[in-house]
């Protein structure tokens, strides 16, 4: 018997079986709980291990998201917001990961409420969205546990540098709380994000060609 015993033991070791281990956490910055309306109604998208065509695009023209990108195998949306969160859920939950998660703040609210261990809850200070526009409306959202992060930041949609002097009571509201600040890098959409959000300032376009200069 202890013999069978011992043959088990070593068909299992070699077998390579073991108990299953949790990944290891991942921080992921940049997480949005979106409304499917958010992006046009929830069309597919193409996911980055295919060539992605872009298709022409007007800036001046209204994004028509389902426009801007083809491939041969587009993902298809959730059926609903509810499955976008329920799904998006999951998938932190399988990989271990914990999203700072920006959005609307009834949208953020209603992800961290169905999951508070892997939502970090984050709000903009750029958004037009409704919601809140003051340092001190920020503070106490942190005071109240539901903000932890300022983010994202997309100067660049709105026409503006970092070096805005209507930012500097955010960013000295996240050094007197000690929280992270998250920035929007790139531009964005085909076309350039600064013809998105408003006029373009001198100090924008000097700063987008110091960085394409070589």
């Amino acid at each position: 018997m202890r013999l069978l015993v011992f043959v088990l033991l070593l068909l299992f070791l070699a077998s390579g079986a073991h108990p299953q281990q949790q990944p290891l956490p991942i921080i992921d910055m940049h997480l949005h709980a979106s409304s499917l309306d958010d992006f046009g109604g929830g069309v597919p998208v193409c996911t980055n291990d295919q060539k992605i065509v872009y298709r022409g695009w007007d800036p001046k023209d209204p994004i028509v998201f389902e426009q801007l990108k083809r491939c041969e195998s587009p993902m298809p949306a959730a059926a609903s917001d509810e499955a976008l969160m329920r799904e998006t859920l999951a998938l932190l939950e399988r990989h271990n990961i914990y999203a700072v998660t920006s959005g609307a703040m009834d949208r953020v609210n209603e992800w961290r409420a169905a999951s508070p261990q892997r939502v970090i809850p984050a709000l903009s200070f750029t958004t037009s969205r409704p919601g809140p526009r003051t340092p001190d409306e920020f503070r106490q959202l942190y005071l109240a546990g539901k903000l932890a992060v300022l983010a994202e930041n997309g100067a660049q949609y709105h026409g503006k540098t970092l070096s805005d002097e209507s930012y500097d009571a955010f960013f000295a509201l996240a050094e007197e709380l000690d929280i992270p600040v998250g920035v929007h890098l790139g531009e964005g959409p085909v076309g350039g994000a600064h013809f998105l959000g408003g006029p373009t300032p001198s100090a924008y376009r000097a700063q987008s060609n110091l960085a394409a200069s070589p």
